[in-house]
């Protein structure tokens, strides 16, 4: 309908601007395009050279990581179609 985006917190399509500022009326909360810009940006994830991973790509671990328990993913594990 009005081409703005939904609330990040509530997920209602009842978003509306107030200067530069975009206003939910369901649960009030108050966001820039620069904030959500930033919210979208760290969603993204990357790997050890930067590059964009998405769904269904291999990946191989680079270092020793520690789970919780006696656990721990040793350096050189694949992992696929994460």
């Amino acid at each position: 309908m009005s081409g703005l985006p939904n609330c990040p917190e509530c997920g209602s399509d009842l978003t509306y601007t107030d200067g530069t500022v975009m206003i939910c009326p369901m649960c009030g909360h108050e966001w820039t395009e620069a904030e959500q810009a930033a919210a979208l940006e760290a969603q993204i994830v990357r790997d050890a050279n930067g590059s964009e991973l998405s769904d269904g790509d291999n990946v191989s671990v680079i270092r020793d990581i520690k789970l919780k328990g006696a656990n721990k993913l040793k350096q050189g594990t694949r992992g696929a179609n994460i």
